[in-house]
């Protein structure tokens, strides 16, 4: 009722169990041109800094491909011309079904933010899109988080990580979220809390301690290797120089790993890591070579192992 331009195209439908009036474009209307102005006033305001990411949209209707598909187009032919080219998004579609993350693997886009709890190794579509940057959210990926153990919590972080995705946190922080219990403390003021929440101080931790690894890591040549560790997850460079494992462990408890990709059968220094403590543990050298070594955590629950072969040269 208050559209006073008399601008859309008259679109109602369903958004989960709620009803909505919205525009959703199967191809260009009167308000497109408009749009696309806006987008390119965007770019034209940031385009000169570097620490951009552009995501088209968050939670669209299930009606909106053509129109994410052709707001990405617009964004890289008009950032062509620019100094800059920053990475495009395209976030989870409101369609509830497992195939709702193919739409954003087979599009044009950069990276994307899947509906997936965790995403796979490559998601890189059918024909010729570019492979994607998997970022979950767990708003999206992981809605209901917080109904959950710090365990099942940072496993969400690891598990990504291990299979060469990245995670985003919809951090409450001191925020009173007080709808399904987010974020509850006592007195909040203005609907603001005295203090950030501890109950996702481990969380927060361990998207660090991922930030930590993967600075030790050799980013530009490990890979995920889930088939070289019983736990599924492992991150893996395997050829000298520069042998590294980086393995996750769920559940905790005894799991082997295979060693036998480093050809010279160097030995490999290691640590134990503790993700719900922080601390970290040596691990006595390893003979490389064998197809099953079994390992141990020293403390219960999900672990950390992490291998090179050039552990005394780190910082």
């Amino acid at each position: 009722e208050n559209n006073v331009n008399g601008v859309g195209d008259g679109y109602t439908g369903t958004f989960g169990k709620e009803a909505v009036a919205s525009t959703t474009m199967t191809a260009p209307n009167r308000i497109t041109a408009f749009q696309d102005a806006y987008v390119r006033k965007t770019i034209d305001c940031l385009n000169d800094l570097p620490n951009v990411l552009w995501i088209v949209s968050e939670e669209a209707p299930p009606h909106s491909f053509w129109w994410n598909d052709h707001i990405i187009s617009l964004i890289k032919e008009y950032e062509k011309q620019k100094p800059l080219q920053h990475p495009v998004g395209y976030g989870e579609v409101s369609v509830p079904n497992p195939e709702a993350d193919d739409v954003l693997y087979n599009s044009n886009a950069d990276w994307v933010a899947p509906l997936a709890r965790v995403s796979p190794t490559r998601s890189c579509g059918k024909g010729e899109p570019p492979c994607k940057v998997n970022i979950n959210d767990s708003d999206h990926s992981y809605f209901g988080m917080w109904n959950d153990t710090p365990q099942q919590n940072r496993t969400y972080i690891w598990e990504n990580f291990m299979n060469g995705n990245q995670v985003l946190f919809m951090d409450p922080y001191v925020v009173w979220y007080p709808r399904q219990q987010r974020n509850l403390c006592a007195n909040p003021a203005k609907g603001i809390c005295p203090a950030p929440h501890a109950r996702y101080d481990n969380f927060r931790d361990n998207l660090g301690y991922v930030l930590r690894y993967s600075r030790k890591l050799d980013l530009a040549r490990i890979l995920p290797h889930p088939e070289l560790s019983s736990t599924g997850y492992c991150l893996a460079a395997t050829t000298p120089p520069g042998v590294q494992y980086l393995v996750y462990a769920p559940s905790g408890g005894a799991f082997t790993v295979n060693l036998s990709g480093n050809a010279d059968s160097r030995e490999l220094s290691g640590e134990w890591f503790n993700p719900a403590t922080g601390r970290t543990v040596s691990q006595r050298p390893i003979a490389s070579g064998s197809t099953s070594v079994t390992f141990k955590p020293p403390f219960e629950g999900d672990a950390i192992l992490y291998l090179s072969d050039k552990m005394g040269k780190e910082k």
